[in-house]
């Protein structure tokens, strides 16, 4: 089984391309708080999404500071170093589903239930969404509910 759940912050603002058969695709990295608090620790992980949950993500919450919930699967990338030859690798993600769980950390109406996932400020994006019932899901149609 390949599946990972995690939460965290944007590091930077989404970047949207265009594949050569038509289809979105995002890419944004993601901060996620690994430590505890006496040892706190952050992990860094690339992540991509595409189709409509790219086009979705891109719109609502493409910028630096947004929380984001991510469901998806793990992929491991190999190349060889261009200037030293070297073989490379890195651990990244393929988001099947994004949850829209708050704005950005600076933002002037956050409470502690918007940054908790209270259902009224949380949305869902996703190929496994399957339209709105009434925890703002979104389905592959691209249909947002708020």
């Amino acid at each position: 089984m390949n599946s990972v759940n995690i939460i965290g912050r944007l590091t930077r603002d989404c970047e949207q391309r265009t594949m050569g058969n038509g289809d979105a695709v995002v890419s944004f990295d993601i901060a996620v708080d690994t430590g505890t608090k006496q040892s706190p620790a952050t992990m860094f992980l690339s992540v991509a999404c595409f189709g409509k949950t790219a086009d979705i993500v891109s719109q609502y919450a493409g910028t630096k500071g947004t929380q984001l919930g991510v469901t998806g699967r793990l992929r491991q990338e190999n190349w060889d170093d261009k200037t030293t030859g070297a073989k490379r690798s890195k651990i990244s993600c393929v988001a099947e589903r994004v949850t829209l769980i708050g704005g950005r950390r600076d933002s002037a109406d956050q409470s502690p239930s918007h940054y908790a996932g209270d259902e009224s400020q949380a949305g869902t994006v996703g190929s496994a969404a399957n339209g709105f019932d009434g925890s703002r899901e979104v389905g592959p149609s691209g249909d947002v509910p708020f």
